[in-house]
């Protein structure tokens, strides 16, 4: 957040200045008094666990600035700070998303949205690193993507910030809409529309109408980066008003697109073509779903007038995160395949595809979980997810209710499968059924909790 003061902040939203000097300097905000600084704005959010009213004083002997409170009584715990400014919001939400939008009008580099069902924190890492080369850019970290999360985000930004990347979650209809407001996007990229959130929002369609709010959101002289390949985002090219950058692994026609394709098993190279012009590409990921979301990144920076050659070393940087097809060293030889943190059909099969290219092909198993919000169609995308893993002759092994469906289209298919209904009855069996020195890819949904499979196979 740039520096400002608290007669700024009352232009943003309509607050009550309850007491203290309206000139006093700020020059952050935080709602975690555990990593306040000095000359943040405490935001007292209240939470169904903690309440950030009882920690005003904590945050004033912190040296906080000022404090933004919703109960009036608060202010009365205050006796010791008089003369501190406190601030009383109807909504700290509001407030928290009101000033955001005040820093980011401020701003006028460009700003990234990023959504999709499907590799989108890959894709956010991905264009970080490609942008550390050219630019100084601002980020989001973590899952830090949603209504909250995002505005804390944008007021992280720096005198030095040249560029915002912004990844953008929903949960429902109507929210990718209410990110564009606060954040503005002057570039959107969507990386597919899968079947997340299909439980809540009921069809594809459904979710592709709601992710492409971001293509909606964008200005005339915005650009949107329309990945080709994906059925239900080509249909939708007619929401956005924005200038159409499309872009396909193989699709020649496309302005942007990809040749030469090598996958390895640690490392993958290919050809960048946009508009003719060729570029080799080195990228220390494997598979093809994240050859496409390189090329999504690429194309996005290069439109928004970024020098490619200074994308392309950057890009050379990215590496996987932690959970999400992330190689670690395992005990008796192994090597781990850490994709705990969530999973979908599309994203399984992705993973299959890269341990199908990783290792010994005799020393290659995949343990499989539950993968959720899937509603309706839950039953056929564990059972599709079985069938492509038998078809590729992938042993697995599958934990959780739901994997007992996967686990049946596996032994139909005549795919070799051991199942169990828990994590804890899977635990002893492991080393048995893993050979020494194999390929092991883990993968389920968050609530799964397949993190702790990692670790029992890291630790031995």
């Amino acid at each position: 957040m740039l520096p400002t003061t608290i007669s700024r902040l009352l232009q943003a939203y309509p607050f009550t200045l309850l007491q203290g000097n309206p000139e006093q300097p700020v020059t952050g905000i935080s709602i975690d008094t555990r990593t306040l600084q000095p000359g943040d704005v405490f935001v007292a959010f209240t939470g169904t666990r903690v309440d950030g009213h009882e920690r005003i004083e904590e945050a004033f002997s912190k040296q906080a600035a000022a404090v933004i409170i919703s109960r009036p009584e608060a202010q009365y715990a205050l006796q010791n700070f008089a003369h501190f400014p406190v601030l009383l919001a109807q909504d700290t939400l509001q407030a928290v998303q009101a000033i955001a939008r005040q820093e980011r009008d401020s701003f006028d580099g460009p700003v990234f949205g990023i959504t999709g069902s499907n590799g989108k924190t890959t894709s956010k890492e991905m264009l970080l690193a490609s942008l550390s080369t050219v630019t100084q850019p601002l980020g989001t970290k973590g899952n830090f993507n949603n209504e909250l999360g995002m505005p804390l985000t944008i007021l992280q930004r720096s005198p030095k910030d040249g560029a915002m990347v912004l990844e953008m979650g929903m949960r429902g209809r109507g929210q990718i809409a209410e990110l564009c407001q606060i954040a503005r996007p002057t570039c959107g990229l969507i990386t597919n529309i899968g079947h997340s959130h299909i439980e809540l929002l009921g069809s594809q369609e459904a979710i592709a109408d709601a992710k492409t709010e971001l293509f909606a959101a964008l200005p005339a002289d915005g650009f949107a980066i329309v990945n080709m390949d994906d059925p239900f985002l080509k249909k939708r090219i007619h929401r956005t008003k924005a200038q159409i950058v499309d872009v396909s692994l193989h699709d020649q026609t496309c302005s942007v697109y990809a040749n030469d394709i090598q996958l390895g098993d640690e490392e993958t190279s290919f050809t960048f073509v946009m508009n003719g012009h060729r570029h080799s590409v080195r990228l220390l990921a494997s598979g093809l779903h994240n050859v496409q979301n390189a090329l999504l990144v690429l194309a996005a920076a290069s439109a928004c007038g970024y020098e490619i050659d200074g994308l392309i070393q950057g890009m050379a940087t990215y590496r996987p995160t932690q959970g999400r097809l992330y190689p670690r060293k395992g005990a008796y030889g192994r090597t781990i395949l850490d994709d705990s943190y969530n999973a979908s059909p599309l994203s399984a099969r992705a993973s299959l595809d890269v341990l199908k290219i990783t290792g010994d092909v005799k020393k290659k198993w995949a343990i499989l979980g539950d993968m959720y919000e899937l509603g309706n169609y839950t039953e056929e995308g564990h059972r599709t997810v079985g069938e492509y893993a038998a078809h590729l002759g992938i042993p697995v092994i599958c934990i959780g209710q739901f994997a007992k469906i996967m686990a049946d289209a596996i032994a139909q298919a005549g795919g070799k499968c051991e199942y169990f209904p828990s994590i804890e009855e899977a635990l002893p069996h492991l080393p048995s059924l893993l050979p020494v020195d194999s390929v092991v890819l883990v993968k389920a949904s968050r609530g799964m909790q397949f993190e702790k499979i990692v670790e029992h196979l890291v630790n031995g």
